[in-house]
């Protein structure tokens, strides 16, 4: 439970990233074009400064300093996805969601200044009204801080509407219509993070990469499952690996283990839950886990209370104020162990008669019955308890505070890293936690040091009668009596460890700024990855893929030359020579599918000389086949001639006067000199003047590193963004057109994106046209042939892109190398001999064409 406050928290200064390079970057200013400012490349890390200051009375003042290019738009939409809290009464998970709200609000307010913000959004589902949970007021209040920042509450439909937690057919329900839900917030927004909470939404996920493939999601997206608790931890399993609720275990277990084929992040709130979903059954590898840190807002626990203002908010409550208190809090469902702290105090009232218990057990909807049990025990026995049996937001805090509460009781059977624990150390007057085992509770407490434990072993039925004394109840009421027996002085002790304990690690202004940091860290997709047998793996799943493909169920495959890390896999039928298509994997999911869905409808359109590309039979343009993701797309039987020069110009015109008017998605605004950037470094790294000092030593390499250098300046970044751009092919060389039935045809287009448009000439110039490139610019008939054949039909060059052309060509060397250079070292490393002889070559042949670019008279000026 948790009300808000008035801020009070200590001096904490959190430097999430600093720009190793900042001279590279200072050009970056607001006036720069949006696709700059999208681009995460270049802007993949926040980096801000939070300030604030005093932590037990004065002024909170709170400043932020950043660089606001470093942020991954001007407008981050933030989603989160809940079970509870949204139009429910909140605990656990609803307490994080909410206070995440505020902490985003808080940070909306720092960066106003900057025009940067987030926009809030929280979807759940469509609850009954009927639903003990549900509040009117808590969605009104939602939706009211959401809509402020530009967001907005979503609800999604269910068939099971008055079950809160619900099963894996609702579940299935939420996570479907979340997910459409979602895809429609990413592709409004330039930028979207979406926090998928708990179980309910473990396949959310896997439902957003299903639309991906579909081509249905047009924008950025980063995806975080963060799981409060499993089914291993949370429900248990039997000696023999039985789970005790089989149906949410394998709705978890298929969430953890396709972490890593579909390629998201599961985020670890504690190291329980770390160490359970890295071990059997779930198996996680840790590249798929993200550190979350979840946490309290400390604000209302640190804000002192006066005794007159508790004694009258307990006595209106009916709850003693002569006596020493023991508090327990939490849903009145089994899980929580209301029961075995009834158990302890029943117990402990033989032998102290002026202690009295305070339960706060609302009803839930996971165990009605489990409520009336509690009241029954208490009426039949006599027992001196107050029970508040609804959601008191405020009661927490006053117990806390008052001086005769002694103990607070949270013996849960399961939790993972609840925040009452966190909220009863954080300002308690005389009270002391008692929590079950550590395993049980994320390991927040250390026994007799910051709290006390107690085993449970035993305990995991619901106790319906009085338990004797004896084994670990014995245990836990003898502890109860330890606690009560505590001098002043020990007392305090163990209340200062646990108060530095969550000031140090639970305070989540302070862990939701490290969250930030994690998510805005990008997870490169630039491949340099080296070819993996693709051909082995289709072999192994040829019933999948006739069935997804209706193909004839005797297939064979062949890898086909091209493709420089990638290259295409044919398929055949049997006894047939041409190929049925090929397959090619793509490494980013939801980059291809849109590609793809563009590629389709230039086609059917206005531009033939492209392959056919096909879908499979859910309408997937990517496909998941053993361990990766392949697009399927027409074979095109080659007539074994090149292209020719005009004909290059004249096909590079067509395609780009095709795609001119399409309004090109966020996601393929990644432009070549934003990836360079991120590779830049590459130039200066001594590890190759050891491999090879010919090369890497040799007076005319340091002059392309002054280059490389010029390229990543703010004089050539200025030039570079005040060129035309529009939709390219972004890899238009020789090896990617293919004459076929006497017609030319682009292929390979795992680089189609928003750009310079003379960057697509200067990429066949640098691949396939450089020796008619040299003759022509020494004709003086280059920009006249550019413009009778490329030009009449794409318009003609610009005055700023006669002027640059040559430049634009040299960048395309300089970024092509820096990519190579990737290559080439990791080849080493993994001894390909093959590949490292390969990109040896690519090296050597584009530093011999940068020697004759240098003879251009107006060139090498930088």
């Amino acid at each position: 439970m948790y009300t808000e406050g008035e801020s009070r928290i200590e001096i904490e200064q959190l430097n999430l990233h600093k720009l190793e390079d900042a001279d590279r970057f200072k050009c970056r200013d607001l006036m720069l074009p949006e696709p700059i400012l999208d681009s995460r490349a270049v802007c993949l890390c926040l980096v801000f400064t939070l300030v604030v200051c005093c932590l037990f009375g004065d002024s909170s003042q709170i400043f932020c300093s950043f660089d606001e290019n470093t942020f991954p738009a001007k407008e981050v939409a933030i989603v989160q996805l809940s079970f509870d809290g949204i139009n429910t009464f909140h605990c656990g998970v609803g307490t994080v969601v909410l206070q995440t709200q505020t902490v985003l609000k808080e940070f909306n307010q720092l960066l106003e200044e900057k025009d940067i913000r987030f926009k809030l959004y929280l979807v759940s589902g469509d609850y009954s009204q009927q639903l003990p949970e549900y509040s009117a007021t808590m969605f009104e209040r939602n939706k009211r801080d959401c809509n402020e920042s530009g967001g907005e509450v979503f609800l999604v439909p269910i068939s099971k509407n008055n079950q809160m937690f619900g099963d894996p057919e609702q579940w299935q329900e939420l996570c479907e219509g979340g997910a459409k839900l979602c895809a429609q917030i990413i592709n409004s927004n330039a930028y979207t993070i979406i926090i998928a909470h708990d179980t309910a939404y473990a396949h959310l996920p896997l439902q957003l990469k299903e639309l991906a493939c579909r081509g249905e999601i047009e924008n950025d997206y980063q995806i975080l499952w963060v799981p409060h608790a499993t089914s291993w931890n949370y429900n248990g399993h039997t000696s023999n690996g039985t789970p005790q609720w089989p149906e949410r275990h394998h709705w978890e277990l298929e969430a953890f283990q396709q972490a890593a084929h579909y390629d998201y992040q599961i985020g670890c709130i504690s190291q329980t839950i770390k160490q359970t979903i890295t071990s059997f059954p779930f198996f996680v590898p840790e590249s798929c886990l993200m550190p979350y840190q979840t946490g309290i807002l400390l604000d209302s626990y640190l804000e002192s209370i006066s005794e007159d203002v508790i004694a009258e908010e307990l006595t209106k409550r009916s709850i003693p104020l002569d006596k020493r208190l023991i508090f327990t809090i939490g849903r009145a469902n089994p899980l929580k162990g209301l029961d075995i702290t009834l158990e302890m105090y029943r117990h402990l009232k033989a032998r102290f008669q002026d202690i009295h218990l305070v339960m706060v057990a609302p009803e839930s909807d996971y165990m009605p019955s489990y409520l009336q049990l509690l009241k029954n025990r208490i009426e039949k026995e006599c027992l001196d308890v107050t029970l508040i049996d609804s959601f008191d937001t405020d009661i927490a805090r006053f117990i806390y505070q008052w001086p005769k509460t002694l103990i607070t009781s949270l013996l849960s059977r399961a939790d993972t890293r609840p925040l009452t624990i966190m909220e009863a150390r954080t300002n308690p007057k005389n009270s002391l936690v008692l929590s079950s085992d550590p395993e049980r509770m994320g390991k927040q407490v250390t026994s007799e040091i910051n709290g006390f434990t107690c085993s449970l072993a035993g305990l995991d039925t619901c106790i319906e009668a009085p338990l004797p004394l004896e084994g670990a109840m014995k245990e836990i009421v003898d502890t109860a009596q330890q606690i009560l027996e505590l001098s002043d002085l020990e007392r305090q002790k163990i209340l200062k460890a646990g108060k530095e304990l969550v000031l140090k690690e639970y305070d989540l202004r302070q862990n939701m700024t490290r969250n930030l940091n994690f998510l805005f860290q990008e997870r490169s997709s630039l491949s340099h990855c080296l070819m993996s047998d693709y051909c082995s793996e289709l072999s192994d799943h040829v019933v999948e893929i006739s069935e997804l493909y209706e193909l004839p169920s005797d297939l064979t495959f062949k890898t086909l030359e091209g493709g420089v890390t990638n290259p295409p896999v044919a398929v055949f039928a049997k006894d047939k020579t041409d190929p049925l298509g090929i397959f090619k994997v793509e490494k980013d999911i939801s980059i291809a599918a849109i590609r793809m869905k563009i590629l389709s409808e230039i086609k059917s359109k206005s531009f033939q000389s492209l392959p056919l590309i096909f879908k499979d039979q859910r309408e997937r343009y990517v496909t998941k086949i053993g361990d990766h993701f392949y697009s399927f797309m027409e074979f095109l039987s080659p007539d074994f001639r090149s292209i020719t020069f005009k004909e290059m110009l004249e096909l590079t015109g067509h395609f780009h006067h095709a795609v001119y008017s399409i309004v090109c998605p966020s996601i393929l605004q990644r432009s070549k000199l934003d990836e360079f950037l991120t590779r830049y470094d590459i130039f200066f790294d001594p590890w190759f003047k050891q491999y090879n000092a010919d090369i890497f030593q040799s007076s005319f390499w340091v002059e392309i590193i002054q280059l490389s250098h010029y390229f990543a300046s703010d004089q050539f970044h200025c030039i570079y963004t005040n060129l035309p751009s529009q939709m390219i092919h972004g890899d238009n060389n020789q090896t990617n057109i293919v004459v076929s039935r006497n017609m030319p045809y682009l292929i390979d287009f795992e680089s189609l994106r928003r750009d310079v448009r003379i960057l697509d000439l200067a990429s066949y110039f640098r691949y396939g046209g450089f020796n008619t490139y040299i003759d022509l610019i020494e004709q003086g008939n280059l920009v006249t042939m550019i413009n009778d054949f490329y030009g009449t039909v794409a318009g003609k060059l610009t005055p700023q892109e006669e002027q640059s052309l040559h430049l634009v060509v040299a960048f395309s060397h300089i970024e092509f190398m820096s990519w190579a250079l990737q290559v080439l070292k990791q080849a080493v490393i993994e001894k390909n001999q093959h590949k490292e002889n390969e990109f040896v070559g690519y090296i050597i042949q584009y530093i011999n064409q940068l020697r004759q670019l240098k003879n251009i008279d107006y060139f090498w000026k930088f």
